[in-house]
């Protein structure tokens, strides 16, 4: 039996400043996708980008000879989030920046998914100005997690023709053997 505290957070209030989403796609078969996430990860954890750069791994099929667990385990999700992007990049390891510029590798390297190259492209993007701020508190009622979501637009953008899609990311899962 799995006992959860009840408590009330606020798990994510407008910033100050922008923040911004990065998508990695990813396979535990892809032989440069571990420089990728390395670079990604490394500068993630630089004190000017902690809070202001949230990140979400997709994992992608790689074929019958390679059952990534964490593609097969989220199938769906992985295959929509590409589904979504199809066209946008050309294969694996990719990084998109807040749905817009894309940083990608090839079989053969890491490409241009570099330390330097996240940084250039997280300051541009945390340079523009937002066209939406969003403000989010949660609460674990149970085994209840109950979500409130409050959106801003700037003038000129109407909300009621958008889509929002909400991902819950589970923080520091670490396996003691990489699976695949």
């Amino acid at each position: 039996t799995l006992t959860v505290p009840s408590w009330t957070e606020t798990v994510y209030s407008p910033p100050p400043e922008p923040v911004i989403l990065v998508e990695e796609f990813s396979s535990v078969c892809c032989s440069n996708c571990p420089d990728a996430a390395e670079a990604l990860h490394t500068v993630l954890h630089e004190t000017a980008y902690a809070g202001r750069v949230l990140q979400i791994t997709y994992t992608l099929y790689w074929g019958p000879s390679c059952p990534d667990p964490h593609y097969v385990g989220f199938e769906t999700q992985n295959t929509e989030r590409l589904q979504y992007y199809l066209g946008t990049f050309g294969g694996m390891p990719a990084a998109l920046i807040s749905g817009g510029e894309v940083l990608e590798g090839t079989l053969d390297t890491a490409g241009n998914i570099t330390p330097a190259n996240l940084r250039t492209a997280f300051d541009a993007a945390l340079a523009a100005t937002p066209d939406l701020g969003v403000a989010v508190d949660a609460e674990l009622v149970g085994n209840e997690l109950r979500v409130n979501a409050r959106l801003s637009a700037v003038d000129g953008i109407d909300l009621a023709q958008g889509v929002v899609r909400c991902a819950l990311v589970e923080n520091g899962l670490v396996y003691g053997d990489a699976p695949g």
